[in-house]
Protein backbone atom coordinates (compact mmCIF):
# COMPACT_ATOMS: atom_id res chain seq x y z
CA UNK A 1 0.00 0.00 0.00
CA UNK A 2 1.11 3.50 -0.87
CA UNK A 3 2.43 5.72 2.34
CA UNK A 4 0.39 8.43 2.89
CA UNK A 5 3.51 11.28 2.66
CA UNK A 6 2.76 14.56 1.60
CA UNK A 7 4.66 14.88 -1.32
CA UNK A 8 1.68 14.37 -3.81
CA UNK A 9 -1.65 13.74 -3.77
CA UNK A 10 -4.78 11.92 -6.32
CA UNK A 11 -7.23 15.02 -6.93
CA UNK A 12 -10.10 15.99 -9.40
CA UNK A 13 -9.05 18.75 -11.85
CA UNK A 14 -11.29 20.99 -14.22
CA UNK A 15 -10.72 24.22 -16.14
CA UNK A 16 -12.66 27.10 -15.79
CA UNK A 17 -14.86 28.16 -19.05
CA UNK A 18 -13.55 30.84 -21.41
CA UNK A 19 -16.95 32.47 -21.58
CA UNK A 20 -20.14 31.63 -20.77
CA UNK A 21 -23.69 33.87 -20.87
CA UNK A 22 -25.33 35.31 -17.72
CA UNK A 23 -28.49 35.60 -17.25
CA UNK A 24 -29.00 38.86 -18.56
CA UNK A 25 -27.25 37.14 -22.23
CA UNK A 26 -24.56 38.93 -21.39
CA UNK A 27 -20.84 37.00 -22.54
CA UNK A 28 -18.48 36.90 -19.29
CA UNK A 29 -15.29 35.40 -19.91
CA UNK A 30 -13.97 32.86 -17.27
CA UNK A 31 -15.55 34.18 -13.47
CA UNK A 32 -14.40 36.85 -11.41
CA UNK A 33 -12.29 34.95 -9.34
CA UNK A 34 -10.59 33.04 -12.18
CA UNK A 35 -9.49 33.65 -16.28
CA UNK A 36 -11.60 31.72 -18.75
CA UNK A 37 -9.16 27.94 -19.07
CA UNK A 38 -7.47 28.50 -15.55
CA UNK A 39 -6.76 25.31 -14.35
CA UNK A 40 -8.34 24.53 -10.72
CA UNK A 41 -8.38 21.59 -8.10
CA UNK A 42 -11.88 20.86 -6.71
CA UNK A 43 -12.47 20.03 -2.97
CA UNK A 44 -14.95 16.98 -3.71
CA UNK A 45 -13.90 14.69 -1.16
CA UNK A 46 -17.12 15.48 1.22
CA UNK A 47 -18.65 17.85 -1.21
CA UNK A 48 -22.54 17.69 -1.51
CA UNK A 49 -23.54 17.90 -4.76
CA UNK A 50 -27.30 20.19 -3.85
CA UNK A 51 -24.52 23.00 -2.69
CA UNK A 52 -24.19 25.60 -5.89
CA UNK A 53 -20.40 26.33 -5.56
CA UNK A 54 -17.33 24.11 -4.94
CA UNK A 55 -14.21 24.80 -3.56
CA UNK A 56 -11.46 25.29 -6.00
CA UNK A 57 -7.88 26.21 -5.38
CA UNK A 58 -6.42 27.97 -8.70
CA UNK A 59 -4.26 30.89 -9.27
CA UNK A 60 -6.79 34.31 -9.21
CA UNK A 61 -7.21 37.05 -11.93
CA UNK A 62 -4.35 39.23 -11.40
CA UNK A 63 -2.13 37.39 -8.66
CA UNK A 64 0.73 34.63 -8.89
CA UNK A 65 -0.57 32.94 -6.14
CA UNK A 66 -2.92 30.02 -4.82
CA UNK A 67 -6.03 30.94 -3.57
CA UNK A 68 -9.60 28.54 -2.58
CA UNK A 69 -12.37 30.19 -3.98
CA UNK A 70 -15.77 29.05 -4.00
CA UNK A 71 -16.88 28.30 -8.13
CA UNK A 72 -20.18 27.99 -9.84
CA UNK A 73 -19.83 24.12 -10.76
CA UNK A 74 -21.42 24.81 -14.29
CA UNK A 75 -18.37 26.99 -14.82
CA UNK A 76 -15.87 24.25 -14.71
CA UNK A 77 -15.41 21.77 -17.56
CA UNK A 78 -13.34 19.03 -18.80
CA UNK A 79 -12.75 17.58 -14.84
CA UNK A 80 -10.37 15.02 -14.79
CA UNK A 81 -8.34 12.35 -12.14
CA UNK A 82 -4.66 13.27 -11.83
CA UNK A 83 -2.02 13.54 -9.28
CA UNK A 84 -0.26 16.80 -7.45
CA UNK A 85 3.06 17.26 -6.71
CA UNK A 86 2.67 21.21 -6.46
CA UNK A 87 4.28 22.39 -3.26
CA UNK A 88 1.93 25.82 -3.34
CA UNK A 89 -0.92 23.55 -3.78
CA UNK A 90 -0.18 20.88 -1.64
CA UNK A 91 0.39 23.31 1.12
CA UNK A 92 -3.15 24.31 0.89
CA UNK A 93 -5.02 20.49 0.91
CA UNK A 94 -2.44 20.31 3.64
CA UNK A 95 -3.91 23.31 6.03
CA UNK A 96 -4.82 21.66 9.28
CA UNK A 97 -8.45 22.99 8.91
CA UNK A 98 -9.05 21.38 4.92
CA UNK A 99 -6.53 18.38 5.38
CA UNK A 100 -9.27 15.93 5.67
CA UNK A 101 -11.39 17.15 2.58
CA UNK A 102 -8.76 16.48 -0.33
CA UNK A 103 -7.57 12.87 -1.18
CA UNK A 104 -4.43 11.20 -0.57
CA UNK A 105 -2.44 8.74 -2.67
CA UNK A 106 -3.56 5.64 -1.32
CA UNK A 107 -5.51 3.11 -3.57
CA UNK A 108 -8.47 4.13 -1.94
CA UNK A 109 -8.26 7.86 -2.63
CA UNK A 110 -7.59 6.94 -6.19
CA UNK A 111 -10.86 4.82 -6.51
CA UNK A 112 -12.68 7.28 -5.03
CA UNK A 113 -11.36 10.05 -7.11
CA UNK A 114 -12.43 8.15 -9.88
CA UNK A 115 -15.78 7.74 -8.72
CA UNK A 116 -16.49 11.41 -8.24
CA UNK A 117 -15.20 12.29 -11.71
CA UNK A 118 -17.75 9.69 -12.81
CA UNK A 119 -20.63 11.02 -10.58
CA UNK A 120 -19.69 14.63 -12.07
CA UNK A 121 -19.98 13.62 -15.39
CA UNK A 122 -23.20 11.67 -14.66
CA UNK A 123 -25.18 14.40 -12.77
CA UNK A 124 -24.73 14.08 -9.13
CA UNK A 125 -27.81 14.15 -8.10
CA UNK A 126 -29.93 14.51 -11.37
CA UNK A 127 -33.15 11.83 -11.17
CA UNK A 128 -30.99 8.65 -12.89
CA UNK A 129 -34.69 7.68 -13.85
CA UNK A 130 -34.21 10.46 -16.23
CA UNK A 131 -31.24 8.36 -17.58
CA UNK A 132 -33.06 5.76 -17.98
CA UNK A 133 -36.33 7.49 -18.95
CA UNK A 134 -34.22 8.24 -22.51
CA UNK A 135 -34.21 4.24 -23.36
CA UNK A 136 -38.34 4.17 -22.65
CA UNK A 137 -39.85 2.13 -25.74
CA UNK A 138 -36.33 0.32 -26.72
CA UNK A 139 -35.59 -3.00 -27.05
CA UNK A 140 -32.58 -4.80 -25.05
CA UNK A 141 -30.21 -5.92 -27.78
CA UNK A 142 -27.72 -7.69 -25.14
CA UNK A 143 -26.58 -7.92 -21.60
CA UNK A 144 -22.96 -7.88 -20.82
CA UNK A 145 -21.19 -8.47 -17.17
CA UNK A 146 -17.49 -7.19 -16.33
CA UNK A 147 -15.48 -7.66 -12.81
CA UNK A 148 -12.57 -9.42 -11.40
CA UNK A 149 -14.46 -12.74 -11.23
CA UNK A 150 -17.46 -14.37 -10.82
CA UNK A 151 -18.67 -12.53 -7.77
CA UNK A 152 -19.21 -9.71 -9.46
CA UNK A 153 -21.93 -10.69 -11.84
CA UNK A 154 -23.94 -13.47 -9.77
CA UNK A 155 -27.15 -14.67 -11.62
CA UNK A 156 -29.51 -16.79 -9.26
CA UNK A 157 -30.00 -20.00 -9.06
CA UNK A 158 -32.87 -21.15 -11.69
CA UNK A 159 -34.05 -17.64 -11.98
CA UNK A 160 -32.70 -14.26 -13.67
CA UNK A 161 -31.73 -12.14 -10.96
CA UNK A 162 -28.71 -11.18 -10.42
CA UNK A 163 -26.07 -9.33 -8.17
CA UNK A 164 -23.13 -7.19 -9.46
CA UNK A 165 -19.71 -6.41 -6.45
CA UNK A 166 -18.27 -3.75 -5.94
CA UNK A 167 -15.43 -4.29 -8.72
CA UNK A 168 -17.69 -4.99 -11.48
CA UNK A 169 -21.15 -3.77 -13.52
CA UNK A 170 -23.88 -4.79 -16.07
CA UNK A 171 -24.22 -3.15 -19.25
CA UNK A 172 -27.67 -3.11 -20.85
CA UNK A 173 -27.44 -2.31 -24.45
CA UNK A 174 -29.79 -1.10 -26.47
CA UNK A 175 -28.57 -0.89 -30.37
CA UNK A 176 -25.72 1.56 -30.18
CA UNK A 177 -26.16 3.22 -26.67
CA UNK A 178 -26.22 1.05 -23.31
CA UNK A 179 -27.43 1.46 -19.50
CA UNK A 180 -24.52 0.52 -16.78
CA UNK A 181 -25.38 -0.52 -13.46
CA UNK A 182 -23.01 -0.35 -10.60
CA UNK A 183 -22.76 0.23 -7.17
CA UNK A 184 -21.78 3.57 -7.85
CA UNK A 185 -25.85 3.64 -9.74
CA UNK A 186 -27.20 3.55 -13.35
CA UNK A 187 -25.56 5.72 -15.88
CA UNK A 188 -24.88 6.35 -19.68
CA UNK A 189 -21.48 6.60 -18.96
CA UNK A 190 -18.89 3.33 -18.02
CA UNK A 191 -18.35 3.13 -14.25
CA UNK A 192 -14.26 3.96 -13.83
CA UNK A 193 -12.90 0.61 -12.94
CA UNK A 194 -9.72 -1.13 -13.58
CA UNK A 195 -8.10 -5.35 -14.33
CA UNK A 196 -11.40 -6.33 -15.26
CA UNK A 197 -12.32 -8.85 -17.65
CA UNK A 198 -16.04 -9.59 -19.66
CA UNK A 199 -17.58 -12.33 -17.20
CA UNK A 200 -19.76 -15.27 -19.30
CA UNK A 201 -24.01 -14.30 -18.42
CA UNK A 202 -25.78 -17.12 -18.14
CA UNK A 203 -28.03 -18.06 -21.21
CA UNK A 204 -31.54 -18.15 -19.57
CA UNK A 205 -30.27 -14.56 -18.14
CA UNK A 206 -29.61 -13.64 -21.78
CA UNK A 207 -32.62 -15.01 -23.24
CA UNK A 208 -34.73 -13.33 -20.62
CA UNK A 209 -33.14 -9.77 -20.99
CA UNK A 210 -32.76 -9.56 -24.90
CA UNK A 211 -35.44 -8.40 -26.99
CA UNK A 212 -37.16 -7.36 -23.43
CA UNK A 213 -38.39 -3.03 -24.16
CA UNK A 214 -38.36 -0.71 -21.62
CA UNK A 215 -41.90 0.22 -20.89
CA UNK A 216 -41.60 2.85 -17.62
CA UNK A 217 -39.89 4.03 -14.76
CA UNK A 218 -40.56 5.32 -11.38
CA UNK A 219 -38.30 7.05 -9.15
CA UNK A 220 -38.50 7.00 -5.35
CA UNK A 221 -35.45 8.40 -3.37
CA UNK A 222 -32.49 5.53 -3.49
CA UNK A 223 -34.91 3.14 -5.62
CA UNK A 224 -35.74 2.56 -9.18
CA UNK A 225 -38.33 0.65 -10.66
CA UNK A 226 -37.33 -0.79 -13.76
CA UNK A 227 -40.46 -2.47 -16.40
CA UNK A 228 -39.65 -4.74 -19.38
CA UNK A 229 -42.49 -5.97 -22.25
CA UNK A 230 -41.07 -8.85 -23.73
CA UNK A 231 -42.06 -12.43 -24.33
CA UNK A 232 -43.16 -12.10 -20.93
CA UNK A 233 -43.27 -9.07 -18.68
CA UNK A 234 -40.32 -8.89 -16.78
CA UNK A 235 -40.45 -5.94 -13.53
CA UNK A 236 -36.74 -4.97 -11.77
CA UNK A 237 -36.30 -3.81 -8.61
CA UNK A 238 -33.39 -1.87 -8.36
CA UNK A 239 -32.53 -0.33 -4.68
CA UNK A 240 -28.42 0.85 -4.43
CA UNK A 241 -27.25 -0.27 -1.26
CA UNK A 242 -30.62 -0.83 0.53
CA UNK A 243 -29.52 -2.25 4.04
CA UNK A 244 -25.74 -2.43 3.22
CA UNK A 245 -23.89 0.48 3.77
CA UNK A 246 -20.61 -0.50 2.48
CA UNK A 247 -21.50 -0.05 -1.03
CA UNK A 248 -20.43 -3.77 -1.73
CA UNK A 249 -23.73 -4.74 -4.32
CA UNK A 250 -26.65 -4.56 -5.53
CA UNK A 251 -29.22 -6.82 -6.65
CA UNK A 252 -31.48 -6.32 -9.69
CA UNK A 253 -34.75 -8.66 -9.73
CA UNK A 254 -36.65 -9.89 -12.21
CA UNK A 255 -38.92 -12.08 -10.23
CA UNK A 256 -41.92 -13.35 -12.70
CA UNK A 257 -45.44 -12.37 -12.35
Amino acid sequence: MMSQSADWKYCVVGNITKSHSDENGIVRYGTPAFTGGTKVYLCGKYWDPSRKTIAAIGITRGSRKYHVIDTNPAYIENVRCSKTYHPAVLDIMNNWEMHTLWWGNSETDKHEAAVFVYNWKTGFSNARASVLTQFTGKAVTNIKAYGIDEFDFTPALGGVDFSVGQFGYATLEFGDSSIYISVDGLSTVVPPRSNIKELPVKERVRNCFIGAVLKSIEFDGKTYWIQFDGFETLRGFYSPNDGHTDRSYFELEFPWF
